[in-house]
C-alpha cells in the first residue's frame, strides 16, 4: 500500500464528522469503537486478517505505469465485472447480522464531502442499534463488537483526496463474516509467495468458477514494452481467454 493512512484515514473523517455534528454528541460507545478500532492497528494478531486486490479504472495513466506494471515494461489486463461474482458493498440494513462483510468488491471513495456523509450514515444506524431496548447485556457488547468490524470494513474504501487519480476499486477478502469465500471464486486456502525478501500471502481468485463470459476485456501494453499486439493477443489465447481487445499504451513514456 502507497497510502500512509491507509486503513486509518477513516479516524480524520470522523473527526469531521463529530465537528459538522456538534449539536448531538455522539455515544461513548462510539468513541470506544474508534479507540478499539485505533488499538486493532497496535495488535494487528488479535484482529481477523485482510486480503486485499487493488483494481483501477484509470488503464492508460503516466502515474500508474510509473509505479507499477515494472515501470511501463508491463501489461495492463481489464477486467469484465460482470465475471466478479462478489457483492459490492455493505449497505446499512444489512450491518446488525453482519451479511457480506466477508467478500466485497467496491469502488474507493475519495471525496471528503461523500466519506463524511457515508460515515455520518453508518454511525447514526449503529447508534439506533445501540439504544434499541435489550434485556441483555451481550447484546449491546455484540453491537459494539459489530460496529467496530463495520468500521473496520468502511475505512479500507476510504483514502487520502490525494489519490483520486487512482480511480481505485478494490476485492477485500476478510474474516469478519460467515460467508464461504469459495462460493465466490476465492479459494479459502491462504498461499505464499516471494517478492525479494518478503513473503506474501495470498488468496487465489478463480475466474473458471462458473464463468459464464470472458473476464478480460482488454489488454493494454506498457509504453516501454517491445511485445507486439500480435505476441500479446497469442499469450491470453493460450492461457483460455479469447475476445479481448488488444493495444499499446498511448503514452509516449520512455
Amino acid at each position: 500500500m502507497n497510502d500512509s493512512t491507509e486503513h486509518t484515514w477513516i479516524h480524520e473523517v470522523a473527526k469531521m464528522v463529530f465537528a459538522k455534528d456538534n449539536r448531538r454528541p455522539y455515544s461513548m460507545d462510539i468513541h470506544d469503537m474508534f479507540a478499539e478500532l485505533e488499538a486493532g492497528y497496535a495488535m494487528p494478531w488479535d484482529r481477523p486478517p485482510l486480503f486485499i486486490g487493488c483494481f483501477s479504472t484509470q488503464g492508460d495513466q503516466l502515474s500508474q505505469w510509473r509505479a507499477y506494471a515494472g515501470d511501463g515494461s508491463g501489461f495492463v489486463i481489464g477486467f469484465n465485472r460482470e465475471c466478479f461474482p462478489v457483492p459490492s458493498s455493505l449497505t446499512l440494513d444489512r450491518i446488525s447480522v453482519m451479511q457480506g462483510l466477508t467478500v466485497a468488491l467496491d469502488r474507493v471513495v475519495y471525496d471528503e464531502t461523500l466519506q463524511v456523509s457515508l460515515l455520518f450514515r453508518l454511525l447514526n444506524e449503529l447508534e439506533r442499534l445501540l439504544n434499541t431496548p435489550s434485556n441483555s447485556v451481550y447484546a449491546r457488547d455484540a453491537f459494539i463488537g459489530t460496529g467496530v468490524d463495520c468500521l473496520q470494513y468502511m475505512a479500507q474504501f476510504l483514502k487520502h483526496p490525494g489519490f483520486c487519480e487512482e480511480q481505485e476499486w478494490r476485492l477485500v477478502l476478510s474474516g469478519f463474516g460467515n460467508d464461504n469465500p469459495r462460493e465466490f471464486g476465492i479459494s479459502p486456502e491462504t498461499k505464499q509467495r516471494r517478492r525479494g525478501d518478503e513473503t506474501i500471502l495470498y488468496h487465489e481468485f478463480d475466474f473458471a468458477t462458473d464463468r459464464t463470459g470472458q473476464p478480460i476485456r482488454e489488454v493494454i501494453i506498457g509504453p516501454k514494452n517491445p511485445s507486439s499486439a500480435e505476441d500479446a493477443q497469442k499469450l491470453i489465447e493460450t492461457c483460455g481467454y479469447h475476445g479481448a481487445t488488444v493495444r499499446k499504451s498511448r503514452i509516449p513514456y520512455r
